[in-house]
C-alpha cells in the first residue's frame, strides 16, 4: 500500500512537470509571436467588455468571452490567464478520457496529448486547445452523464462550430431519454449567443451562417487538394506508435468506445477534406484518436522494452526543445504606417485595430468609393490580389516595398464601430442575400423561419 501510494505520489508530480513546461511552452508562444485570430479573439472580448470598436460576427463566442471575463480583472494579463486555464483544463480532460476510456497509464497518455504538433497548434490561435478539451470531456461522459456530455459538446461547438458534427455521437447513448437529455443540455449554452445573434442582428443564426459563408460557401472556387504532409506533421513521432495500437485494438472491433474513436477520426478526414482552404491546424481533432491508439501501442511495447517506461515523460521537453530551435515559426507584428485620426481600411486591418486604429477590411472592388468617404486606404502588396495595382500619384502618401498608402486629403471618414457581418459587406459588393440562414438551409425553410 505504501508503495502504491509513492508511485501514485511519483505520477502526479511527473504530470504536474509536464503541466509546466508546456503551459510556459505556450505563455512563451503567445508572448513572442504575434497571431490574427487570437488578436481577433482579445479586441471581440474588449468590443463587449470594455466598449472595444472592433468585432467578428463570425467566430465562434466562447474564446472571446472568457478572454472578457479575464480581462476584467486585467487586460493585459487575460490572455496569460486564459492560457493557463485552458491548459489546466485540457490537463484535466486529458486524465478524465484516460480512465474512462484506457484505463492504462494517465501519465502516459497526456505526456503523448503533448506531442510537438499540439504545442505548435494548441493555443496559436486561441482556441484548438479550448475546443479539444470539451471534446475529451463530451467523449468522457458520452455513455455515462447525458448532462455533462450535452454540456461539454456545446461549450465545444461555442468554442469551434466546426465541432457541430460532432452531434451525430449522441446516437451512441441507444437511449431515446437519455439523446433527447443530451440535446437539450447541448442547445442550452447556445441560447444566450443565440438571443445576442437575435437581438443585435436580428436572426439568430448571424454567427455561425457568416462563419459557413466565409469558410465554406463562399469558398468553393478553392480546391486545394488532400494534403498529405498535413497528415504526417499531425501524426508526428506518434506515427508508428498509433499504426501497432490500432491493430492491437482491431481484435475488438464491436466495442462501442472503439468505434466511437474510429469515427471521430473519420469525421475529422472527411471535415478536413470538403473544406476548400486546408491547413494542418485543421486535423486538430485527430490527436484524440492519434494518441488514443498511440498508447495502446505504447504499452504494448513497454512490457518488452522497459526502458521506455523512463523516457516517455521527455516527449514533450524534447518536443518544445525541436520547436524552439528547429521547428517553431514566429510571426512578427507587421511594420504600420502612423496614420490621422480618420477611418482605416486596410487588408491587414487586424493590425491596424490592434494598435487601437480602428480599420475595416477592404476588397479590390471597394478601393475607390472608401478613398472617396475620408479612409486611409493602405495596401500591403505581399497579400495576394494586390501586388500590381497602379494608383495616381495624387493619391499616393506613402510607397515602400510592404505596402502602398492611399488618401484623399479633401475628407475625412470619422472613426466608427465596426461590426458588420461578413454577409452584409459582402452584399453591399454583389447581389449576395446577407440572410446568413440561405446559406445554411433551404430558402423554403428559412422563410418560414422568418415569418414565424
Amino acid at each position: 500500500m505504501k508503495r502504491k501510494k509513492i508511485k501514485i505520489k511519483e505520477e502526479n508530480f511527473k504530470i504536474f512537470f509536464l503541466f509546466i513546461i508546456s503551459t510556459s511552452f505556450f505563455i512563451y508562444q503567445y508572448s513572442t509571436n504575434w497571431s490574427w485570430d487570437f488578436s481577433v479573439y482579445i479586441l471581440n472580448a474588449k468590443y463587449w467588455f470594455a466598449n472595444g470598436n472592433y468585432f467578428e460576427w463570425l467566430r465562434a463566442p466562447l474564446t472571446a468571452f472568457l478572454l472578457g471575463i479575464f480581462g476584467l480583472m486585467n487586460w493585459n494579463l487575460s490572455p496569460y490567464i486564459y492560457i493557463i486555464f485552458t491548459s489546466f483544463l485540457y490537463l484535466f480532460s486529458c486524465i478524465k478520457f484516460e480512465k474512462t476510456y484506457i484505463k492504462k497509464n494517465s501519465l502516459l497518455f497526456y505526456a503523448l496529448m503533448l506531442n510537438p504538433y499540439v504545442l505548435m497548434y494548441g493555443l496559436l490561435n486561441g482556441t484548438e486547445l479550448l475546443s479539444l478539451s470539451f471534446i475529451l470531456s463530451f467523449f468522457s461522459y458520452l455513455f455515462e452523464n447525458p448532462i455533462k456530455s450535452g454540456i461539454s459538446l456545446g461549450l465545444a461547438s461555442l468554442a469551434r462550430y466546426t465541432n457541430l458534427p460532432l452531434i451525430l455521437f449522441l446516437l451512441f447513448q441507444k437511449d431515446l431519454k437519455k439523446i433527447l437529455i443530451s440535446l437539450l443540455f447541448f442547445v442550452l449554452p447556445f441560447l444566450p449567443w443565440f438571443y445576442y445573434n437575435w437581438l443585435i442582428k436580428g436572426h439568430v443564426l448571424t454567427s455561425i451562417g457568416n462563419s459557413f459563408a466565409l469558410n465554406i460557401f463562399f469558398r468553393d472556387y478553392i480546391h486545394q487538394p488532400f494534403n498529405i504532409f498535413h497528415i504526417l506533421i499531425m501524426t508526428n513521432f506518434l506515427l508508428p506508435f498509433s499504426l501497432l495500437g490500432f491493430r492491437i485494438k482491431t481484435k475488438n472491433l464491436k466495442n462501442v468506445k472503439f468505434q466511437a474513436i474510429v469515427l471521430l477520426a473519420v469525421i475529422t478526414l472527411i471535415s478536413y477534406w470538403k473544406t476548400p482552404l486546408k491547413e494542418a491546424r485543421y486535423l486538430f481533432n485527430l490527436v484524440l484518436p492519434v494518441a488514443y491508439f498511440s498508447t495502446f501501442g505504447f504499452v504494448y511495447l513497454e512490457k518488452r522494452f522497459k526502458i521506455l517506461r523512463k523516457v516517455y515523460v521527455l516527449f514533450p521537453l524534447l518536443s518544445i526543445i525541436f520547436l524552439l530551435f528547429l521547428g517553431i515559426k514566429v510571426t512578427e507584428f507587421p511594420n504600420l504606417p502612423k496614420v490621422d485620426d480618420c477611418m482605416v481600411a486596410s487588408n491587414l486591418w487586424v493590425a491596424f485595430n490592434w494598435i487601437g486604429k480602428t480599420a475595416e477590411p477592404i476588397r479590390e472592388e471597394i478601393i475607390l468609393p472608401k478613398l472617396n468617404e475620408g479612409y486611409n486606404v493602405i495596401l500591403y502588396k505581399k497579400n495576394e490580389g494586390y501586388e500590381d495595382l497602379n494608383f495616381s500619384k495624387e493619391l499616393i502618401v506613402e510607397e515602400n516595398n510592404n505596402f502602398i498608402w492611399l488618401r484623399n486629403k479633401s475628407v475625412c471618414k470619422p472613426i466608427q464601430k465596426v461590426c458588420a457581418t461578413y454577409l452584409e459587406r459582402l452584399s453591399k459588393i454583389k447581389s449576395v442575400d446577407s440572410n446568413p440562414c440561405k446559406v445554411l438551409l433551404p430558402d423554403k425553410i428559412c422563410d418560414f423561419f422568418t415569418f414565424l
